[in-house]
C-alpha cells in the first residue's frame, strides 16, 4: 500500500470525483497577479494506506470523509515532524453529546 505525504506549505487535499487530489498555490509572477492553483497529485483512495499532512498543509472535510469510508489513516504532523493529531475513531471519544443533567430547584 501507499502513503501519501503532503509536505508543500499551503497545499490542500481535496475530494474530487472519487479521488483525492493535492493542490498547491503557485507564486504569482507579479505582485498584483492573482494566485493560481496547480494540481500536484491525484490518487484513488483504495490505493492508499495513509495520508500524512506536514506543517501548514490542509485537508477538506469531504476528503477526510472519503478517507474514513475507505479506511485510510490520516495523520497531521507539525513542521518539526511531531504528531499533532490523528483523526479517526476512538472508543474514548463520545460520538454524541451527552444530554444535559437535570437541574433541580432549591430544597
Amino acid at each position: 500500500m501507499t502513503v501519501l505525504y503532503v509536505t508543500q506549505p499551503g497545499s490542500v487535499v481535496r475530494f474530487e470525483g472519487g479521488t483525492l487530489t493535492v493542490w498547491a498555490e503557485e507564486e504569482p509572477d507579479q505582485d498584483d497577479a492573482p494566485r493560481r492553483r496547480r494540481k500536484l497529485a491525484a490518487i484513488e483512495p483504495h490505493r492508499l494506506e495513509a495520508v500524512v499532512l506536514l506543517g501548514t498543509t490542509h485537508m477538506t472535510a469531504n476528503a477526510m470523509r472519503l478517507c474514513a469510508a475507505n479506511r485510510v489513516a490520516v495523520a497531521l504532523l507539525d513542521s518539526g515532524g511531531n504528531l499533532a493529531a490523528r483523526p479517526g475513531g476512538s472508543s474514548r471519544v463520545p460520538h454524541r453529546r451527552p444530554p444535559p443533567a437535570p437541574v433541580s430547584g432549591p430544597p
